[in-house]
């Protein structure tokens, strides 16, 4: 079983990075060895929920555009959204996210997150409405 912080966050054993996601009718968990990683962050959404009228609040003009060209802009809008908060959480920011300070381009293969001077790989999958995000910070 893994402990939880005061703040409300999971404590890892030592010598371990994670980060762990749930969202209706799903749950994930990402752990690797600190020597590797220092920061892995996890994040599960529902597609749909990411609608246009939030966009202005959550993506970077740049992001904007992008939506704007892709087939499907509520699941691209939902990976944009949850590539974030994995951004943020492989991050271990403490402060509340501003969700523009971070800028996702998605790539064929997943993503690339730039936030706070770094950049940060990412991966996605979608299966039956569900967005799985994973970013990592190397060691």
């Amino acid at each position: 079983m893994i402990a939880k912080h005061q703040d409300g966050g999971p404590v890892w054993p030592p010598g371990i990075v994670g980060s762990i996601t749930h969202t209706s009718g799903y749950a994930a968990a990402l752990a690797g060895e600190c020597r590797h990683f220092a920061g892995l962050g996890i994040d599960a959404e529902r597609t749909g929920g990411v609608t246009p009228d939030l966009w202005p609040r959550l993506f970077t003009p740049i992001e904007r555009e992008t939506l704007r060209t892709q087939a499907d802009p509520l699941v691209s809008a939902t990976l944009l959204f949850s590539a974030k908060e994995a951004s943020y959480k492989a991050l271990t920011l403490k402060a509340a996210l501003v969700f523009r300070e971070v800028e996702i381009s998605l790539r064929l293969d997943g993503f690339v997150a730039a936030a706070h001077g770094a950049s940060l790989g990412g991966r996605y999958a979608l299966h039956n409405g569900v967005v799985l995000a994973a970013a990592w910070r190397t060691a």
